[in-house]
């Protein structure tokens, strides 16, 4: 069974690593997601790194439509860096790319 790890380092970048996809949001997401937003808020800015994500799927985008949404909500600087290209696709495919701070 797959699973989300969140790592997050002192200078406002978090690592996911695993799957990251409907079974994971449901079970792991809830629980980590406050580690996430407990660094967006205490950082200015915050980047998002998905070098380790293995698995994606529409979950995976509403989840990070979400988070955008929280911290244009709180004034801070989000960007997704690393975003596997599977997810990009479907980004583009769902008409979403503009919704997300990419880099």
């Amino acid at each position: 069974m797959s699973s989300l790890q969140v790592i997050r380092d002192q200078d406002g970048i978090i690592e996911l690593r695993g799957a990251f996809n409907r079974t994971t949001v449901t079970r792991d997401w809830s629980e980590r997601k406050k580690h996430v937003l407990q660094a967006v808020k205490s950082n200015n800015a915050l980047v998002i790194d998905m070098t380790e994500v293995v698995k994606v799927d529409s979950a995976t985008l509403a989840t990070m439509i979400e988070l955008t949404g929280f911290a244009d909500a709180e004034q801070i600087s989000l960007s997704f860096k690393n975003v596997p290209d599977s997810l990009r696709k479907l980004a583009d495919i769902s008409d979403a790319t503009s919704l997300l701070p990419l880099e």
